[in-house]
């Protein structure tokens, strides 16, 4: 007698989807069912034991035989199916809980039909390729896609991620430092600033601004299935932003440094000549530079995450805190060289050699408090982090010049100063002060494999009151000091600490690994 298949009246009905391998009954087994069914008029139990090493297109018969025996060896994991009610030698897979099995209606003895309790069934999955699998094109919580994301520990505890960065420091405003005027103007007003004939040529604008490479590395380590409390290491810097330019005039041209000159018998604009025809001639070199290093090692807390349906996106919420270090350093120095040619007080052929020196380093150390919020759809993943940084800001200054003056047949002589930077404002300076950064940070990741993810980003903080080198130049100036024998009693230039912003635009290129 065949078999057929009946549904429990309080089980809904389920959709089948796709057929697999047919498995057949042999007729061995059906006889050894009636048998079953004529020697007892009672109702089999089942126990689930896992068939060992089950082949998805066996015959029913190889797996299991008589039925009592199929129904016992059948496993209660994986994959369920049920056998397929328009065709008895084959299961088909269906999307339901097994709270109420399917009977199947095996022998009857005339008076009473037995009934035999299918329970689930687990078969060997078809290995489909990746691209054809659901989980390529749905996001969920397993190795392959749950890196970044993971609710059930199911992600890559371990990462590291390196970055080529391209940032742009905002730079810093500086006086006017070098001047020229047609040829002929008179040398009491070469150069001067507010004279109709003067123009600048360096000064008077953003020096530092720069777009400068740099690199980032980050570390980072779940230490728990869960990815509840993980910890990573973060450093950056941007490369030293080393530029120069010599400026050199022709032998007609006029150059000049202006100043404001604080000796009451002037006690206005004047300047210092660098290059007028018949009187002397020279060049200037002005050399700038700048750096950024930011440490930061930190602890993450996992405060909220949600899995992503195939309508949603996957998200997940995490604390940030730690310990911040941050260094900004600028350096400005320009270089004077100088030969009289007679015309003056000075003897022909006296070299001049001048350099001031304008440096400044800014170290932060503080706390590190953001929040990073994370957002996966498919293969693509954002990850935007929003902190602040609350600490002590130590600020450094340094003013530092020298002049060299070689009059032929005399040996070199050396005294501090130059023009810029006098006896009354050289030295080494410090400040500090408490401040507030914020900073915020935009990655988007791409999952190449299950452990290479691809990413661009953005970094973006503020730093207000950092010292910078152009700030702290004073360009007041008693004239008396540029002579060869400086005057003890002058007073200007003067260190004058003025705290300035400055902020920070990066753009980011690199890979993570996920392990």
């Amino acid at each position: 007698m065949h078999g057929r298949i009946q549904r429990d009246p309080q089980q809904p009905a389920t959709g089948a989807t796709t057929v697999f391998p047919h498995f057949r009954i042999t007729t061995a087994a059906l006889i050894a069912v009636m048998w079953a069914c004529a020697a007892n008029g009672q109702e089999a139990s089942v126990v689930n034991d896992v068939v060992p090493n089950a082949d998805a297109g066996a015959p029913l018969g190889q797996l299991i035989d008589p039925m009592p025996e199929i129904l016992q060896r059948l496993p209660d994991a994986g994959d369920e199916y049920r056998v397929d009610p328009d065709s008895e030698n084959r299961l088909i897979p269906v999307k339901q809980s097994w709270d109420q099995p399917v009977e199947v209606e095996s022998c009857t003895n005339g008076l009473q039909t037995k009934r035999w309790h299918l329970p689930r069934v687990a078969v060997p999955k078809f290995q489909r390729p990746r691209w054809m699998s659901r989980e390529h094109w749905q996001w969920s919580c397993n190795p392959a896609y749950a890196g970044l994301c993971s609710c059930d520990g199911a992600g890559q505890p371990l990462w590291v991620e390196t970055d080529l960065l391209v940032g742009w420091l905002s730079g810093y405003n500086t006086p006017a430092m070098v001047t020229t005027s047609p040829a002929g103007t008179p040398g009491n007003v070469a150069g001067v600033l507010g004279q109709p004939t003067t123009s600048v040529i360096y000064g008077d604008e953003l020096l530092g601004d720069r777009a400068r490479l740099g690199a980032r590395l980050r570390i980072g380590k779940w230490f728990d299935p869960e990815q509840i409390v993980g910890a990573q290491f973060d450093i950056f810097g941007l490369g030293d932003d080393s530029s120069g330019r010599t400026i050199v005039g022709d032998d007609s041209a006029i150059l000049a440094r202006p100043f404001f000159n604080t000796n009451p018998l002037v006690n206005g604009e004047d300047s210092q000549i660098l290059q007028l025809p018949g009187l002397a001639s020279g060049q200037i070199v002005a050399d700038t530079s700048g750096s950024l290093l930011s440490i930061a090692p930190s602890m993450r807390y996992n405060l909220h995450c949600c899995e992503m349906s195939s309508q949603q996106f996957g998200r997940r919420f995490e604390l940030l805190a730690g310990f911040r270090y941050l260094r900004l350093n600028d350096r400005l120095e320009l270089r004077e060289s100088l030969t009289a040619q007679g015309g003056g007080l000075v003897t022909p052929g006296t070299q001049f050699d001048l350099r001031d020196t304008f440096e400044t380093t800014n170290n932060f150390y503080g706390s590190q408090l953001g929040l990073i919020c994370t957002f996966q759809r498919h293969r693509w993943l954002l990850q935007s982090t929003s902190s602040l940084m609350l600490g002590y800001l130590d600020r450094e200054a340094t003013i530092d010049g020298e002049t060299q003056v070689t009059v032929p047949g005399s040996p070199t002589s050396t005294r501090p100063g130059a023009l810029l930077a006098q006896t009354t404002n050289m030295g080494q300076y410090d400040s500090g002060a408490a401040v507030i950064w914020p900073e915020f940070a935009n990655n988007i990741y791409y999952q190449w494999n299950d452990h290479l993810w691809l990413t661009v980003g953005h970094t973006y903080f503020f730093m207000p009151q950092v010292w910078r080198s152009g700030a702290i130049i004073d360009r007041r100036v008693d004239g008396t000091l540029v002579s060869a024998s400086p005057n003890p009693t002058a007073t200007t230039p003067t260190f004058t600490p003025q705290g300035s912003p400055a902020w920070l635009h990066g753009l980011s290129i690199g890979a993570t690994w996920r392990y």
